[in-house]
């Protein structure tokens, strides 16, 4: 109803707001889980869908509508449409998902997964290769969360269906979450090098079904997500992505750390692998 639509566009709001503000952003997140799990949000997040945007998987949807993939634009009136309140709240938690503060990135997760029945077409698929690729996160404990919750929404929700290309193979996210910090920038791919690795990851893609579900769900439960980084995490993570048709991480090129700076930063790293 109204009330839920005019209580989710002050979240958004005061997500954008308070962004760079970890003590206010970390507990409007949390708030926004609730209300998601609550489903009170659910009416405003599914009741429009534009009408020239295909369906997905009757199983994986929970609703015949859903959030719009094109960018929110205001009207006269400055109010914003209910198809797009869930592609703002997407806009407003996705970068948390890169975080270095593992309390803000494990509240991000479980709101990405959440978010994951409201998206549509390309926003979808970008939306679940964001979470299959913190299941090779550095920090055991996050790779393990994105492992129990994404098996749990594809319990409840089933296979997500024939995913659509990302609209630019250029902006794949990179890998830069399961690294080390380093203080040179990353050398970006170019757009053909992203174009022929989005190319092959389709072509690499089973066809959507139980075939395909029992098999991811067979990895996500059976992977010792807690376990080696490089012999654990990332093969079954790859494995994922490739079944799906998801690109992999991209490889960014960065000037070496040196060994004193990587030993400075171990203790704290570990204070933050720990929560606190």
């Amino acid at each position: 109803g109204l009330a839920s639509g005019d209580l989710c566009k002050d979240l958004i709001a005061l997500l954008g707001e308070h962004s760079a503000e970890p003590r206010l952003f970390l507990p409007l997140m949390r708030t926004t889980v609730q209300l998601l799990e609550a489903r009170v949000l659910e009416s405003v997040l599914t009741e429009s869908s534009s009408s020239d945007e295909p369906a997905y998987a009757p199983n994986y949807a929970p609703s015949s509508a859903s959030a719009s993939v094109e960018s929110p634009t205001s009207d006269s009136a400055g109010e914003v449409p209910a198809a797009g309140l869930s592609t703002q709240l997407l806009e407003r938690i996705k970068p948390a998902s890169r975080s270095k503060d593992v309390p803000t990135l494990m509240v991000a997760l479980q709101l990405l997964v959440l978010l994951l029945p409201h998206a549509r077409g390309s926003k979808l698929t970008e939306l679940l290769r964001t979470i299959v690729l913190l299941l090779g996160h550095r920090f055991p404990k996050v790779r393990k969360s994105a492992a129990d919750l994404l098996y749990v929404h594809l319990l409840t929700f089933g296979d997500p269906g024939d995913l659509e290309p990302m609209p630019d193979a250029a902006e794949v996210t990179p890998a830069a979450s399961t690294a080390l910090p380093t203080t040179a920038s990353a050398v970006p791919p170019t757009t053909a090098t992203a174009e022929a690795e989005q190319g092959a990851a389709q072509e690499s893609a089973m066809e959507a079904g139980d075939a395909r579900l029992e098999l991811i769900m067979g990895t996500l439960i059976e992977t010792a997500w807690l376990g080696a980084l490089d012999t654990n995490a990332k093969p079954a993570r790859a494995n994922i992505l490739s079944v799906l048709g998801l690109p992999p991480p991209m490889v960014t090129a960065a000037a070496p750390v040196s060994v004193k700076k990587v030993e400075e930063d171990s203790y704290k790293e570990l204070v933050c692998e720990v929560g606190y």
